[in-house]
């Protein structure tokens, strides 16, 4: 069955069953397929366990208001985006309220699959983003800086070097960091909220977590940030550095790290023209639904819904 807006507004149960069942239905208990009424639409019983459960059951429009048609409505409408969609814009289409529709497009963002695993050469760099810190002015700037302790005998070049680790340090507290790992041939790429503390140990764990076949030599692009030396004492890892202080931006292989930083320019684009702002405690999910965007880019709407339904099919799975 093709999907479009028309199916969807018509043959939404029929849809949805078809996209999760696919064709074999089973119990969410015990995984029988053994089935008492397993046609669309009606409650299903299990043969070996007795569980009653519906086509919904276990996923995120259960124990909703909402009539089935506006969630795969509301679906369609966030693959079919390339940035995003706001709350506001999706609430319009749907004709439901804005806090409805932000509800909606929050447990969206909580069943994308972003655990992919790198087994290519990757490149890593960190970005923030955030409130713009340029525009604050530069009296403000100073009154929240720590002032050194000894400033009576500081030369000026001292007092400017102190005084530019401060802002930096501000403006690292003002905007959200966020680390970025992509493989270097790839489509896979995974952004993560980086900490303003402990960020070597941080990159650590992230590598083991992500890499497959850590003990191989693989290469990893990196700029000259002081979180990723400890990549040049480890065998396992060939570290190439960008030197971006020196204004080279290749390595001395020739390698770049411009594909990652292509990638920070359409997150800052998704981050103003899209949602204008989000807050702290839900950006991970942003950056789940950028990173499941990219890695799905190439696919059409109707095979990025399928996917969609398949990550909803594994978390119910785990």
């Amino acid at each position: 069955m093709k999907i479009n807006l028309v199916n969807i507004a018509n043959n939404s149960q029929e849809i949805f069953y078809k996209l999760r069942w696919n064709g074999c239905i089973c119990c969410p208990n015990c995984g029988s397929v053994h089935i008492y009424n397993p046609e669309a639409g009606q409650l299903h019983i299990c043969a070996d366990c007795h569980t009653h459960f519906s086509d919904i059951s276990g996923t995120i429009f259960h124990c909703t208001k909402l009539p089935l048609s506006k969630w795969l409505y509301a679906i369609y409408l966030f693959v079919q985006s390339s940035r995003g969609i706001s709350s506001y814009a999706l609430a319009r289409m749907i004709e439901v309220s804005q806090p409805t529709a932000w509800k909606m497009l929050m447990k969206i963002r909580q069943v994308l699959d972003t655990d992919f695993d790198m087994s290519d050469d990757i490149i890593m760099d960190e970005v923030f983003i955030g409130g713009d810190w340029s525009r604050v002015p530069s009296f403000k700037k100073y009154q929240m800086a720590t002032p050194p302790k000894t400033h009576w005998n500081l030369t000026d070049d001292e007092r400017k070097a102190h005084y530019r680790s401060e802002f930096l340090r501000l403006a690292s507290e003002h905007k959200m960091p966020i680390l970025g790992i992509c493989s270097l041939r790839g489509r896979q790429i995974r952004l993560l909220s980086f900490p303003t503390s402990d960020r070597k140990e941080f990159v650590r764990e992230c590598l083991d977590n992500l890499l497959v076949n850590p003990t191989t030599n693989r290469t990893i692009i990196t700029d000259q940030g002081s979180c990723y030396r400890f990549l040049d004492d480890d065998e396992r890892y060939n570290h190439q550095i960008c030197r971006h202080d020196q204004n080279k931006y290749t390595s001395e292989s020739g390698l770049s790290s411009n594909k990652i930083e292509s990638n920070f320019a359409h997150l800052k684009r998704m981050w103003r023209g899209t949602y204008q702002m989000w807050s702290r405690k839900y950006n991970q999910l942003y950056l789940n639904e950028y990173s499941w965007r990219y890695a799905y880019r190439e696919m059409t709407v109707e095979d990025r819904f399928k996917q969609f339904f398949r990550c909803i099919d594994d978390r119910i799975c785990a």
